[in-house]
């Protein structure tokens, strides 16, 4: 009885231990989720700059996520695209669109860059405990009254108005 007792006392910690150490290993391993649009969308910006393809694949809802393996079956043609995409970006601004009751958003997101600024528009969807891109449309031109990088003595002065 006195064997059964440290047995107990030995075996019971110890698998308490190797418990916790279970779940917190399956808890590293789960997938990045992003609490808000605005994270998943700079993760995703920061992964295609960077061409880190893993934590690009993290900000992308499955259908879209298979879309794009579809178009680029070869992951380095993928990552030096992503990468040669984001080498002109300056500056890169979100403006959130619009708000549905089926947990999807909509966000537009302006790029300034040396050829001129740019229009993307991404539709992100609540899915399992974050936010994910569930689509995103080609970018679009945008005007802009004065490029990037212009000198300040090359922008037309604004003339004073006159108050009434």
């Amino acid at each position: 009885m006195e064997n059964v007792m440290k047995w107990a006392r030995i075996v019971g910690p110890t698998s308490m231990v190797l418990v916790l150490l279970a779940l917190a290993v399956y808890w590293s391993q789960r997938p990045t989720r992003f609490a808000t649009p605005a994270a998943c969308l700079d993760a995703y910006r920061e992964a295609s700059r960077a061409g880190d393809l893993e934590r690009y694949w993290s900000c992308l809802a499955e259908p879209l996520r298979f879309e794009i393996q579809q178009q680029y079956p070869d992951p380095k043609e993928l990552a030096r695209h992503l990468c040669s995409q984001m080498r002109d970006v300056k500056t890169w601004v979100q403006v959130l669109d619009s708000t549905s009751e089926d947990s999807t958003i909509q966000v537009d997101v302006d790029e300034v860059r040396l050829q001129g600024n740019r229009r993307i528009h991404f539709q992100l969807q609540w899915s399992g405990g974050g936010w994910l891109i569930a689509s995103m449309t080609a970018p679009k031109g945008t005007p802009t009254s004065i490029p990037y990088g212009t000198h300040i003595s090359k922008v037309p002065e604004q003339q004073p108005r006159i108050s009434d």
